[in-house]
């Protein structure tokens, strides 16, 4: 699970933060590879799909904390563990929400 919670919170970075640049590249943490910020045409897709669909309120509720909440370590890389911390409720809401709607997210 954790390992799902830091490929999803990396898309989430490349999705930014909310409202209209919810979708838009963004990153706060100077040496986090690019290959992590930059995001794909899929994830740019997914993401607007996501905030779209039936549980786009708590996907932007989560796609917030994930921006909000994000810290950088020492070295000027996004530290993932305090991150997925902070905002596990808010991925659980999500996941749940999914979960629950027919056909998932």
């Amino acid at each position: 699970m954790k390992r799902f919670l830091v490929c999803v919170c990396s898309l989430l970075f490349a999705c930014g933060r909310s409202g209209a640049d919810l979708c838009a590249p963004s990153m706060l943490c100077p040496a986090d590879p690019a290959t992590k910020i930059t995001p794909t045409s899929q994830s740019v897709t997914d993401c607007k799909r996501n905030v779209q669909g039936a549980c786009g309120s708590a996907y932007q509720s989560w796609a917030s904390c994930s921006w909000d909440e994000q810290t950088c370590k020492a070295d000027g890389t996004t530290d993932w563990d305090a991150l997925n911390a902070a905002c596990a409720d808010k991925f659980n809401e999500y996941f749940t929400c999914c979960a629950n709607t027919d056909g998932g997210c």
